[in-house]
């Protein structure tokens, strides 16, 4: 799994299922930012091994892609951390395992080169894919696209989670979201943040590993103006207590949250900056929308185009917005209730298809 928590935490449904049946040992690949995270889920129940190199995706403080600080943190992984991941991951393997990854391709490829089955598992087809306007960027992008493209191909199953079902071709198979369930009580997290039912509470989802400084202060204003309520869930303790000094405001948890579904689902409307995950779990708990539009993120700019095919978003937040365009846009979702509706209509089962399918597959290949 890669250094984003997303698709991690949506992959623990799948891979509980799995430590059930008592028929596999489990090894997770993981960052190790993921680490806590991982050992507080499941104990002794896995092996992990740690990898501490990535392709480090730079941001602006307006949250847009810093293009030439990622270009170069690509090259260099290319040069070094690519080799070096490699050589990991090859140690780490035994006897024949069956890989199974959030589509990093470079472990498609790796795993490829050492001739082990990859099972593939992502959230979006590369229907689009943009980093820019100039003739650079858009040359880039034909590039890249072509690239992960190729390393679908790699896969000997792809599952592919799609907002609105896809008819299967070749090897891709096309799935419901992934999304975790409520597990609390929405009245009890909203007693726990000190926010009543009648106060409209939003849920402010920044994403992994961005810049939001530019953002989060606009949305800070907008509380000083406004009755809204915004909660944010930050990613550790650490940040937890500098969100805390910087952006007094907003509204917390009292410590670090992993089960982050319950706090967002208890809330009125998600602004979301963050991945299909995020909005996989919207949908699976019918919670209204609002997607932070980005241009130059492939995976966030698919999925908003996917929301809005779906008649599933009446907007998006630019990051030129003013506070009070803001404010008529979350007004607009709010009082909306087509989308809601629209919403419920929606299928959140993938861990169940991905499982099914993919345990017929190990069945008939041991």
């Amino acid at each position: 799994f890669g250094p984003e928590s997303g698709s991690l935490r949506r992959a623990i449904l799948s891979i509980e299922k799995y430590l059930k049946t008592n028929n596999y040992e489990s090894t997770l690949y993981i960052h190790k930012n993921h680490n806590e995270f991982v050992k507080n889920i499941f104990k002794d129940k896995v092996k992990i091994i740690n990898y501490g190199f990535s392709i480090k995706l730079v941001y602006k403080n307006n949250l847009d892609i810093n293009i030439i600080q990622t270009y170069f943190n690509l090259l260099m992984f290319v040069l070094i951390g690519s080799v070096r991941q490699f050589l990991m991951f090859r140690k780490s393997l035994k006897e024949n395992p069956i890989v199974i990854t959030d589509f990093l391709p470079q472990i498609i490829i790796f795993a490829k080169i050492l001739r082990k089955p990859i099972i593939g598992i992502y959230n979006y087809s590369l229907d689009y894919i943009s980093l820019g306007k100039n003739p650079f960027a858009k040359v880039l992008s034909f590039f890249m696209a072509k690239i992960y493209k190729l390393t679908y191909n790699f896969c000997t199953i792809s599952f592919i989670e799609q907002i609105a079902k896809k008819d299967n071709y070749e090897n891709r198979v096309f799935v419901s979201p992934i999304a975790r369930n409520i597990l609390i009580d929405k009245e009890k997290i909203r007693e726990e943040l000190n926010v009543r039912s009648d106060e409209k509470l939003i849920f402010l989802s920044i994403g992994g590993n961005s810049n939001p400084t530019e953002i989060m202060m606009k949305f800070h204003k907008i509380i000083e103006k406004t009755k809204y309520k915004i909660l944010i869930l930050p990613r550790d303790d650490f940040e937890l207590k500098q969100f805390k000094e910087k952006y007094k405001l907003f509204v917390y948890p009292k410590k670090t949250i992993y089960d982050t579904q319950n706090y967002m689902c208890s809330c009125d409307l998600v602004i979301s900056k963050a991945g299909f995950g995020t909005i996989g779990e919207c949908l699976n708990n019918n919670c209204k929308i609002l997607p932070i539009h980005l241009e130059r993120h492939a995976e966030i700019r698919e999925t908003e185009i996917n929301l809005k095919k779906n008649n599933l978003i009446i907007d998006s937040i630019y990051t030129t917005d003013t506070g009070q365009e803001i404010v008529n846009k979350i007004e607009k979702t709010l009082n909306n209730q087509i989308i809601l509706n629209n919403i419920k209509d929606i299928k959140c089962s993938g861990e169940n298809e991905v499982f099914e399918k993919l345990n017929d597959w190990l069945l008939s290949n041991k």
